[in-house]
Parts: C-alpha cells; structure tokens; sequence
C-alpha cells in the first residue's frame, strides 16, 4: 500500500495543522496536487509549512537548492497580516486563499527535512517582485506597514520568526556527512554476503548453516569476532556493510515523502528518525525483487517504498 494513503495518516496531519494554524478551505489547488507535490519533492515557488521536532510551526517559499542537496533556501511566510512590518511584503493572491506576508530579508538555508505539509504554489513573477521589495498592483504585491494597533506584537514575533529560522538553519550542519559519489568499485549486497561468509567459516570456523544469519546481517557480529575478521584481511566495508549508508539512500530519505513514515518508524532511543529509516531500507535491501539497477534514487526509493508497506502500513 502506498505510504501516501496509510490509515488517511496525510490528512490527520494536515487537519492537526489547520487546527494550529488555521488554513482557509480553498488552498490553491486539490488534494491530488499537494499530493504530487508531496511525491515529487520540493521545487522553487512552492510554499510549504515547516515543522520541527519540537513542533514549532512556519510557513516558507522555497526559492532554490542550497549548499547540500539535502537543503533549501527559503524565505519566511506568515498568514497572519496583523504581523506586518517594514521588511515585509503583502501578497494579495497565495495558495492559502487569503492574503500573506513574505520577508525579503529572511531568506536562510534549511534542511529539506522540516518540509511537512504542501500547499501550493506563487507566480514567479510574483516572487520576484517580492524578493525586490517591489510592490506592483498586477501581482498583488504590497510593502508591508507596521500597524499602530500591533506594532509590539509584530516586533515580538518577527524577532521569534528569526530565531526560528537561525535555529533550523543551525541543523544544516548536524546532517549526516554524505559519502563521497559513487566510485565503480561500489561494493554490492550479494559482495559483500559472499566474502563475508567464506571468512565465517575459513577465519571464525563457523558451520555454513550458522555463519549464513551472521553474512546476511541478521545477526550482529562481536567486536571480538570484527577484529579476528578484520586481522584475516576481511574488508572493513565487508563488516561495516549495515552501517555504512549509500549517499542516494541518504539524499532520497531526507525528501518530505518519507518524513511521517520515518516518524512512525523511530526506535526507543534513536536520536534521528530518518536515519533510523534509512537503516531499516539497507537492511531490508536484499529482499527486494526489483534489483536490475541498484544504484540511484530512484532505486532506493523502492526499499523505501518497501518498508513503508510492511504491516500493511
């Protein structure tokens, strides 16, 4: 089953973040289209409403890839009018159906996986104009005016906006490190259970029937036995072969589509749930059919799709 229709999950999580934040309902575009948007992955124009661990809420453009493909650079949105300040620009016509404040100024790089909910799409002409801080009657782009009445309050809750975003921003650098691209000595699954079952039975002298579990990575390895393998001569790649993350797994789990199956997917103590996915698909690899290509996104979007339908989930 497709994770994007598991138990209507989506759709609570939109409704929980109507409720937080209240969205009109006429959002630019059906369901099918923040569907796709959600299985396609992110692209310039596009607002989507951020949502951290701890559960802080904003909405953001995004405008480009940022320095890591794992990244984006976005500009903050509110649908709050009252918080208008001088640095910001009203935008008549938005995917919410109702007006928008855009803040030129907070444009910042952000990790792709706080990406949660899609709801649509601006004119680029509209973007650009805003970035500019050109206000244009045809694009519905207005400079924004602190209001006498909420003044305070919108000072208040620009400076929260910002910590917000330099906070996100500091995650960035907390991704894990990405393998350098591929080389054509890439180590296969079916490599690596060979080697590591001859040196089973030749170094550790284990019986074919015992050291099968131990080659497959059911079954972990002892640091002792690690070191007697690694002595023999076994490649450290062949022993680390769980632990050592292709970097097109690690790209493709940062996209939004995986972001509420990673959450479901977390362990008691794990202290990174997509990571925690991405570890299940390269264990639960060798037991996909479709292996003519193993290389990829697109290929380790399959193991990925995989996991998300066990259990009927």
């Amino acid at each position: 089953m497709n994770m994007l229709n598991t138990g209507n999950e989506w759709y609570r999580r939109i409704a929980q973040s109507n409720r937080e934040f209240p969205i009109p309902d006429r959002v630019d575009g059906s369901r099918g289209r923040q569907k796709a948007m959600l299985e396609n992955g992110p692209e310039r124009n596009q607002v989507w409403m951020l949502r951290d661990r701890s559960h802080l809420v904003e909405y953001a453009v995004v405008l480009a890839v940022g320095s890591d493909c794992r990244t984006l650079v976005v500009t903050a949105m509110s649908n709050d009018t009252r918080l208008q300040t001088d640095d910001s620009m009203v935008l008549a016509d938005t995917p919410l159906g109702m007006p928008m404040l855009i803040w030129p100024k907070l444009t910042i790089e952000v990790p792709v996986r706080l990406l949660d909910v899609p709801l649509g799409e601006l004119g680029e002409v509209c973007i650009r104009k805003s970035l500019r801080c050109e206000a244009s009657d045809t694009e519905g782009v207005a400079a924004g005016r602190y209001s006498s009445v909420d003044y305070h309050r919108a000072v208040s809750a620009f400076r929260n906006r910002v910590k917000v975003f330099a906070q996100w921003h500091k995650l960035c650098a907390q991704l894990p490190e990405l393998p350098a691209v591929k080389s054509s000595d890439r180590l296969e699954r079916d490599d690596s259970t060979g080697e590591l079952l001859d040196a089973l039975i030749d170094v550790l002298g284990m019986e074919p029937y015992d050291a099968v579990p131990y080659a497959k990575h059911d079954k972990e390895l002892s640091d002792g036995q690690k070191r007697q393998l690694a002595q023999a001569g076994v490649d450290e790649r062949v022993l680390n072969y769980e632990t050592e993350l292709p970097r097109d797994l690690l790209i493709e789990v940062e996209q939004p589509r995986w972001r509420h199956r990673a959450e479901r997917t977390i362990a008691a103590g794990e202290d990174d749930c997509r990571m925690c996915l991405a570890r299940k698909a390269k264990r639960n690899e060798f037991a996909l059919a479709a292996r003519a290509n193993r290389q990829g996104r697109e290929y380790w979007r399959l193991v990925l799709q995989s996991c998300a339908s066990e259990k009927g989930e």
